[in-house]
């Protein structure tokens, strides 16, 4: 590695002859600076070089085991910027590294040091006052080297200590973050691969929280095992870290949930949001609109359909509801409290809130976990100050005053306990981890002093719990609510269609069976595919033609429905088609363009706009024929940049993924109209996806154009307008060519005649 710069004379810095990375069993160095007259020093301690350090005589030396060198240039007045490379001797690994080096005292001090007790610390766990408890930040050297063994990021950064409880472990949470004042202001490097994030400011190395010692996976495997649910949830990777050279343990790189880890999950921007955590520990801007929440559920009795439907505008309803349902199901009896909870800062913003820290879930501290009532837990009244105290359930208990919300919640706890709950799919995914992470654990069971057969005896544990906790869950629902018996559903899949079931689970390539309740009936809503229409349902009591039904389970038989579908075509499909998407606009929110490419007027009320997991009904609305209409996350924010001239309609309360979508529009009666899919790569920029021409086929995205900016909403799409000026263009050669032509027609029929009729003349003459 080379660090240079230039002045008014060229400064001074250090060359390493090998570079930093992996090496069998040892490597000579050779160190050097661009004025030979230089002195250099040099450490492999991890401590930063001066005068006092060892200096280098021209001669390599030899490492044989890993080694951090930090080396510094010196002559009279200059100094050369310190150059740290990490050499990893015989170190085999499948994980990426983590290399942190710093001066030693600033962690191992009796006095200072942030991994020690300290003169302050009571003599009673959890040891207040002792210096583990610091917020204190200091400066460190970080290198990540890739599992290709590339070293993707070396540079100074900021570290303080991680975590809660976890912080008595003799392995401790870090926190990593960048900035100036330290060196580069963020990691650019995309540190979970199915991830499209390329930009970090933090990341945190994690102990794995009360996890340690025992299984050392609970929050990445539950996490993992939720993947598709609407809730912001922290990305994962093994990874093993050395201090100052010295191997400190396998870690989970972990996203830090900040504004900043907000603001790449949601496309919001870092600086407007509200987020808080706890009670009301506000880390982003403030807790007024929450505040006047709680009020109004204080003051108002939700029972009433007006005042629940007024609560959905201030908080997302349905990501609290899969927030609860997990954490009540994986009995996580560290959620009371221990939230984070956040919503955009604009006049619609609505409230969210972020799993984390599950690592108390599947019977971490009790083997019967399984058979405790988390349900009750969530919904006491008066629980104690920890770990769910009264402040910390209010939202839910008022919810469930609510006949609808207990409905949807009753079904939604169920939808999950048949998809990513079930024992076989659990217990495989638990394995799928294990397997990846077992390789990696010998040396830090060594490292670390820790049993072998303890952690086997709590991935029993998982495995226990996940057997046994979906009938002591049912068994909880059933009493709590007086739910009864339990219904087996059965749906069948269709070529022709879709079916949305319970407004959560899609259905659409395989067949699709769960456990429901005799008292609370489960909807389905059935969806054709393009070229088909909905006939009706096979397998419920009353044949209904209705597309979406609730189906009463209350006779408690077995429920096998199947929807039927008939080829045909609405006339207006494909002719009200979307034109213009705009997925990535913080200032606008998201938006559609539909546009009518028929010669009729179309009314379109009822209408349903939808994308891969949300639903919006469109109000009564005209769109004229050649005419656009927008569809709106927030027509407030969109009308102030566009304007109030524009067809607006809205708002859906949702937003659309930049990345991957499906969107459709459907008529009241369930008759498809158009349907799209996209997938695009990531992107930081402000775009709009923009229809080459009305007529196109709006299916195939070889037809779309990524159009930077905030696109035209109620105009022609750019290549249409393109398109028109080209034609104009076309059409006046054409009309010039024909002129010209006509011009020398005429000129031609001139000389012709003229020399005719001289030619008459002289035969005359």
């Amino acid at each position: 590695m080379v660090m240079m710069c230039f002045g008014q004379s060229e400064r001074l810095y250090v060359k390493f002859s090998r570079a930093a990375g992996f090496y069998k069993k040892r490597v000579t160095i050779d160190l050097s600076c661009n004025d030979p007259n230089a002195t250099i020093y040099y450490t492999r301690d991890g401590s930063i070089p001066s005068k006092r350090s060892i200096r280098y005589k021209g001669e390599p030396f030899t490492l044989k085991t890993t080694t951090v060198v930090r080396a510094l240039a010196i002559k009279d007045d200059r100094k050369s910027n310190i150059v740290s490379n990490t050499y990893l001797i015989d170190f085999k690994t499948t994980f990426p590294v983590v290399s942190l080096s710093l001066n030693s005292s600033y962690l191992f001090d009796e006095e200072i040091g942030l991994f020690q007790m300290g003169p302050n610390a009571d003599s009673l766990s959890p040891h207040h006052g002792a210096n583990f408890w610091s917020r204190k930040e200091v400066q460190i050297h970080t290198e990540i080297f890739e599992t290709n063994k590339e070293r993707v990021f070396g540079a100074n950064t900021g570290m303080r200590l991680f975590g809660g409880m976890s912080r008595l472990f003799p392995q401790k949470s870090m926190a990593i973050m960048t900035r100036s004042r330290y060196g580069p202001t963020r990691f650019r490097h995309q540190m979970f691969p199915a991830k499209d994030i390329s930009t970090y400011k933090y990341f945190v190395l994690r102990n794995t929280g009360s996890d340690f010692g025992k299984s050392h996976i609970r929050d990445i495997f539950i996490n993992s095992l939720i993947d598709g649910v609407d809730l912001e949830k922290q990305s994962f990777r093994g990874s093993h870290v050395f201090l100052n050279g010295e191997y400190w343990g396998l870690y989970n790189i972990r996203e830090k949930v900040n504004r900043y880890f907000v603001a790449s999950h949601t496309d919001v921007h870092r600086d407007s949001m509200d987020l808080v955590e706890h009670q009301g520990r506000v880390r982003r801007g403030d807790m007024n609109h929450y505040n006047a929440m709680l009020k109004y559920m204080r003051e108002h009795d939700l029972r009433d359909h007006t005042h629940y439907e007024h609560v959905k505008t201030l908080m997302e309803v349905e990501n609290y509801m899969d927030y609860m349902t997990i954490q009540i199901y994986i009995d996580n009896r560290d959620a009371g409290g221990n939230i984070k909870y956040w919503r955009p800062r604009t006049e619609n913003g609505r409230w969210r809130w972020i799993l984390y820290d599950t690592d108390w879930g599947y019977g971490l501290h009790r083997r019967d976990a399984d058979e405790h009532n988390t349900l009750n837990f969530h919904l006491e009244p008066d629980g104690p100050k920890w770990p769910n105290p009264p402040w910390s359930t209010f939202i839910l208990r008022n919810l469930m005053r609510n006949e609808e919300f207990r409905l949807q919640f009753v079904n939604r706890l169920s939808d999950h306990m048949n998809t990513y709950f079930i024992p076989e799919r659990t217990i495989a995914h638990l394995d799928s981890l294990v397997e990846i992470y077992d390789p990696e654990m010998k040396r830090h069971i060594k490292r670390w002093g820790l049993s072998r057969r303890r952690r086997a005896k709590h991935l029993d544990r998982i495995r226990d719990y996940a057997e046994k906790r979906p009938a002591e869950m049912r068994g909880f629902v059933q009493k709590r609510f007086a739910a009864g018996d339990t219904v087996r559903v059965s749906i069948e899949h269709s070529s022709s269609g879709r079916i949305i079931f319970n407004d959560n689970i899609e259905i659409e390539d395989e067949d699709f069976t769960g456990l429901y309740y005799e008292n609370y009936p489960v909807k389905v809503n059935a969806l054709p595919h393009f070229g088909y229409r909905f006939v009706g349902w096979e397998g419920l009591p009353d044949t209904t033609s209705l597309p979406t039904v609730f189906v009463d389970l209350s006779d408690k038989a077995h429920r096998k429905i199947r929807a039927v579908y008939e080829k045909s075509t609405h006339p207006i499909a494909g002719k009200v088609m979307f034109n213009e998407i705009s997925c990535n606009n913080k200032t606008t929110g998201d938006w559609v363009e539909i546009f009518n490419y028929s010669d009729e007027d179309v009314r379109l009320k009822d209408w349903y706009f939808l994308d891969t997991k949300n639903e919006y009904r469109l109000p009564d609305s005209l769109l004229f024929a050649k005419d656009h209409m927008i569809l709106c996350e927030d027509t407030a924010a969109f009308r102030k940049v566009f304007g109030k001239d524009k067809n607006v309609i809205g708002q859906f309360d949702f937003g659309l993924s930049k990345r991957k979508e499906r969107i459709e529009l459907y008529t009241n009666e369930g008759a498809p109209i158009d349907s799209l899919r996209y997938a695009l790569e990531p992107s930081d920029s402000v775009f709009t996806l923009s229809l080459h021409l009305p007529d196109s086929d709006n299916s195939l995205l070889d037809n779309w154009d990524i159009i930077a900016g905030f696109g035209t909403p109620g105009i022609s799409n750019p290549s249409y307008q393109v398109a028109i000026v080209e034609e104009k263009k076309e059409q006046k050669r054409r009309n010039n060519t024909y002129l010209i032509g006509f011009i020398v027609l005429i000129g031609l029929t001139t000389i012709i005649g003229t020399r005719w009729r001289w030619r008459r003349r002289r035969a005359v003459g």
